[in-house]
């Protein structure tokens, strides 16, 4: 998760087009992004969002994806920022951004001064890129719109391989993530699914629950470093992060899913990595079979979170109690696989 830090420095990403808009709050030179885009009409046209989005995601350490639908606003209110130079007819600045979308945002400034509205073209859409604190107050102040359905839709859709059945009982969901569901959404309550999600995550990753996580980790990571063949001599690493990657990410699994699951399945976190080495181009849209080893440890991950929840007890478990409360309201909604159940668990573990 990115951590907002000193919003009155940010900059971002304004792309006007039939008021649809996504939030990137990233954290480097352009650590708050914004974009507005056409809703997703064709293949096409969502990949070309979602390349838009993971690019931007480049830029930073971290990223935080939300998307707002509002009102369709006034062109009369609209003026025309300037246009970013570009070589190529019809595809504008597409490869550039997709290929070095760090460079294209430095070139911005120096052409164009640190706080001003330009215009990127990326095909057939329009990407204005919005810098200086005055507009992103503007776009604090309307937080209680903001909602990330849509951009959960893509990653659970291309990165967690979620089944179209299954997608199709997600993206019913027009009730928003809210409390309240919109006033013209007619989807059942137990069928709310991005409200479920957020409920769920607020009710087990705060207060008592998020402290109880906490600690779990802080034993488990303490329990696995005591354990390490290393005694009081200096010992050398040739890759240092890929001697804590798995310290850490077992302590995590343990915190997250309890000590039985870590037990029971120890290969989960090296399975894990193996799918998360490609998890930008599975994010791209590219077909697993490009990605064979990454493919493998996706279907073996979502395939342990199957036989998990077949084979849950309740009364052993020591985890995060987000996992139950997910497991409940998915058992009550309408058109979702077990499948796709553990397609998302393997996205909480992730995300």
């Amino acid at each position: 998760m990115a951590i907002l830090q000193n919003l009155s420095s940010f900059a971002g990403v304004v792309s006007m087009t039939r008021g649809y808009f996504v939030d990137l709050p990233l954290t480097t030179v352009t650590p708050y992004a914004r974009v507005e885009s056409p809703a997703p009409t064709s293949a096409w046209s969502i990949q070309l969002a979602l390349i838009s989005f993971i690019s931007l995601s480049l830029l930073g350490t971290g990223a935080a994806i939300s998307l707002t639908r509002r009102q369709e606003f006034s062109k009369a209110c609209l003026q025309t920022p300037p246009q970013v130079p570009y070589l190529l007819p019809v595809l504008g600045h597409l490869l550039t951004f997709v290929r070095a979308p760090q460079d294209l945002f430095a070139a911005i400034p120096q052409l164009f001064g640190p706080s001003r509205i330009v215009c990127l073209n990326f095909g057939t859409n329009d990407v204005y890129v919005v810098s200086g604190p005055e507009y992103i107050k503007a776009v604090w102040k309307d937080t209680k719109s903001m909602s990330s359905c849509d951009g959960l839709s893509l990653a659970l859709r291309n990165l967690f391989n979620t089944p179209r059945r299954d997608m199709v009982c997600i993206r019913s969901d027009k009730s928003g993530s809210s409390h309240d569901p919109h006033p013209q959404s007619s989807t059942r309550p137990e069928d709310r699914i991005f409200h479920h999600m957020f409920k769920a995550t607020a009710d087990t990753l705060t207060g008592a629950n998020l402290n109880a996580t906490a600690s779990k980790f802080q034993v488990a990571m303490k329990r696995r470093i005591e354990e390490l063949p290393i005694q009081h001599e200096w010992v050398e690493m040739d890759d240092l992060f890929g001697f804590l990657r798995p310290l850490i990410a077992n302590a995590t699994i343990e915190a997250v899913c309890g000590t039985a699951f870590i037990n029971q399945y120890p290969d989960f976190a090296e399975n894990f990595y193996g799918f998360n080495d490609k998890a930008t181009s599975f994010l791209y849209g590219w077909p697993g079979f490009l990605m064979p080893r990454a493919n493998r440890g996706r279907e073996r991950c979502i395939a342990i979170m199957q036989e998990w929840r077949r084979t849950f007890d309740e009364q052993d478990f020591d985890g995060n109690p987000m996992m139950i409360h997910r497991w409940r309201y998915f058992s009550k909604m309408q058109g979702m696989s077990d499948y796709g159940v553990a397609c998302q668990d393997v996205g909480i573990v992730w995300g």
